[in-house]
C-alpha cells in the first residue's frame, strides 16, 4: 500500500506527521537510468512511520524508486525532494507502505523534538 497523501505540506519544513530525529547510516541502493544499480551510504537524520530525512553525497532525482538497507531488513521508498546543501544532498522520502508499529529497524539515537521544546 502506497501512503496516497504528500507528506510535506508547502513548506517543507512542515510535515503533516510527526518526526523523530536520529543519526543512523543506511545504505541506499536506485537505478541509474542505465541499467546499473547505484548504492551509497546516507546519514539517517529524521524518521516517521511514512518517512525519512537522508543527508547523502550524490543526488537522487525526486520521484526516483529507492530501495533501502539495513542488517535487518529491506524496504522501499520514493524520493519526494533532494536539496542541495553545504556538502551533499537532503532527500526527503516516503516509504512505500508505512511501517510497522515495533519494526525490526529502529534508527538509533531517537530523540522526539517535542521532549525537548523545540
Amino acid at each position: 500500500m502506497i501512503v496516497e497523501t504528500d507528506i510535506y505540506t508547502s513548506n517543507a519544513d512542515r510535515r503533516k506527521y510527526g518526526r523523530l530525529l536520529c543519526s543512523d547510516l543506511i545504505t541506499v541502493h536506485w537505478g541509474s537510468g542505465r541499467g546499473f544499480a547505484r548504492r551509497e551510504t546516507a546519514v539517517l537524520e529524521d524518521y516517521s512511520a511514512v518517512g525519512a530525512s537522508l543527508f547523502i553525497a550524490v543526488k537522487i532525482d525526486s520521484g526516483a524508486a529507492i530501495t533501502l538497507r539495513t542488517p535487518e531488513e529491506s524496504f522501499g521508498a520514493l524520493v519526494r525532494r533532494c536539496e542541495w546543501r553545504d556538502n551533499g544532498y537532503l532527500l526527503g522520502i516516503e516509504f512505500d507502505k508505512p511501517r510497522p508499529e515495533g519494526d525490526p529497524f529502529t534508527p538509533d539515537h531517537l530523540v522526539d523534538p517535542e521532549e525537548l521544546g523545540i
